[in-house]
């Protein structure tokens, strides 16, 4: 699910990921048994996107409890943003995000993208 917020889209509005709003859609709708096409692309994107917010904070898997190796950063590009966190769900439950995301993501040239990357890591 996406929620549009100021001038981006939000990308990962769950109720596994927001508890207290119970009535959002689940993550577990949006899971596929098996790797997808471009999922390593989309992956590759997300994780290498433009860092914002940075939250001093541990993060769980919410369906293992295990520790995800993040850092809690508020990533975007374009007209988008997200949580770093949200990368594991895509990586290790092969969770589809929103079609319109997904195809703006894929359209994005890896070049373009290592590039932007590196304008903030130098």
């Amino acid at each position: 699910m996406s929620t549009t917020h100021k001038t981006r889209t939000f990308i990962g509005a769950y109720r596994e990921l927001y508890p207290e709003k119970p009535d959002w859609p689940s993550m577990r709708d949006s899971f596929s048994a098996h790797p997808y096409p471009g999922q390593g692309k989309l992956i590759y994107f997300m994780m290498h996107a433009n860092p914002g917010l940075v939250g001093m904070c541990s993060c769980y898997d919410v369906f293992t409890g295990e520790r995800i190796r993040t850092s809690k950063i508020r990533m975007s590009y374009g007209d988008y943003e997200w949580w770093d966190e949200l990368v594991h769900y895509v990586k290790e439950y092969n969770h589809r995000l929103p079609v319109d995301f997904e195809s703006y993501a894929l359209s994005v040239s890896a070049k373009e993208v290592y590039e932007n990357y590196m304008s903030w890591h130098g």
